[in-house]
């Protein structure tokens, strides 16, 4: 099998830790795996798939993984390619999830060259926000929340080397 590129966008590091987590993953079944930032992917040469690793803000892929998208068009052709992607952080109950299913799904379908092998939506995480005593007065702070399933991550993770071999 050839090595498998688990290539992520993230702001504030929560897709990055699912990412090594997948990637972990797959090298404890015994795969070769390559773990970089997108924006620090120059071609997927060498590859024999792709996994993908981005949040969903605002209803749109993190715009580093629609860039990495867009740019290695071409270089899709024939490659297994596997998305996951970190969604809501709400209350993380089912009509949060389904929202985001929607999203994600529409964001796709701007890709159509890419089919993915496997597909996943995960709750995400977000760090608490504090504008300092002014601003929270008129706007309110958000909590610190993480509603990463690391028991369905990690299910994802080992069922991909079955579904992106040559």
């Amino acid at each position: 099998m050839s090595a498998i590129l688990v290539a992520y966008a993230s702001t504030g590091g929560s897709t990055r830790e699912v990412a090594e987590f997948v990637a972990t993953t797959l090298r404890d079944a015994g795969l070769e795996v390559v773990l970089k930032p997108v924006t620090e992917v120059p071609s997927l040469e060498g590859y024999g798939s792709v996994i993908l690793g981005a949040p969903l803000y605002n209803t749109l892929l993190h715009t580093d993984a629609r860039l990495f998208l867009n740019r290695n068009k071409v270089d899709f052709d024939g490659l297994k390619v596997a998305i996951f992607a970190l969604g809501p952080v709400g209350k993380g109950d089912a009509g949060d999830f389904k929202g985001s299913q929607r999203q994600l799904d529409m964001e796709l379908k701007r890709f159509p060259w890419i089919k993915p092998v496997a597909l996943a939506l995960f709750g995400g995480k977000m760090k608490a926000t504090d504008a300092g005593f002014l601003l929270n007065k008129i706007f309110k702070p958000t909590p610190a929340v993480d509603y990463r399933d690391w028991d369905a991550i990690k299910a994802w993770a080992e069922a991909l080397p079955e579904k992106i071999k040559d």
